[in-house]
């Protein structure tokens, strides 16, 4: 059964999607990846989530835990740091008739997914971003700043929850600058997104597992051992035009 997670990592590397769902390898949790499990759980599930969150990040990632005999000091700094807790307010006003971390399952692209939605209202979907920056971008030739961001990931996992939920999805992207920003999922969207999950999920179902050969890999870095399954040289960027030949 797949997830959208799990399409991003084999796109990422997929010797280290090998490593870790088929050779049961697991990343060791970053600082990254903790603390965005904690700025979830403020932000969906409220405060008994939170102070399971960052006690489960504390043990996770130890150099986060303490600091001058202050238990869990280092991660609220980093929380603190890194986030401004000012949108908070105005993404819970526009979640308020929400469910929150709904677990949903079902068939796409003739396979089995599954993964969690951030928000569900009785006629939309919202996959919730924390995303570093400001959030703005200068458009030289206007002269002026404008807030946009995109990721082909982001949309993909949007265009999974969409079908599976039957419902249009919203991403909201949650900046370091406080700024708010949300876009509605569109059908050339999808229609991209569902071109992308066809080609990652035949990657996978044909055994390719090239890696990423990145110094900041985890599995290309700690390890060099073969993968009994066809392996190529190609970096991941060019697998669409592995399969496509």
């Amino acid at each position: 059964m797949y997830s959208a997670s799990q399409l991003t990592k084999y796109e990422k590397c997929p010797f280290a999607w090998h490593q870790e769902y088929i050779a049961g390898h697991e990343q060791q949790a970053t600082s990254a990846m903790v603390l965005g499990s904690v700025k979830h759980a403020a932000l969906l599930q409220g405060p008994p989530a939170l102070q399971a969150a960052i006690e489960k990040a504390m043990g996770q990632v130890p150099s986060l835990a303490l600091k001058n005999g202050d238990p869990g000091k280092p991660l609220r700094d980093a929380i603190d740091a890194g986030y401004d807790w000012q949108n908070v307010t105005a993404v819970k006003t526009l979640l308020r008739d929400t469910q929150r971390e709904q677990y949903i399952t079902g068939s796409l692209c003739d396979a089995e997914f599954r993964g969690f939605i951030d928000a569900q209202s009785s006629d939309r979907v919202y996959e919730i971003k924390f995303i570093g920056g400001t959030g703005y971008e200068y458009d030289a030739a206007n002269h002026q700043y404008t807030h946009v961001y995109y990721s082909r990931r982001h949309y993909r996992q949007a265009t999974i929850y969409q079908l599976l939920a039957k419902k249009p999805a919203t991403i909201v992207y949650l900046f370091d600058s406080g700024m708010v920003q949300t876009i509605d999922l569109s059908e050339a969207m999808e229609a991209v997104a569902v071109a992308e999950i066809q080609v990652l999920i035949a990657g996978i179902e044909a055994g390719v597992y090239s890696k990423c050969g990145q110094p900041s890999c985890w599995a290309c870095a700690a390890d060099s051992r073969d993968v009994p399954f066809v392996i190529t040289d190609e970096p991941p960027h060019r697998m669409f035009e592995i399969l496509d030949a």
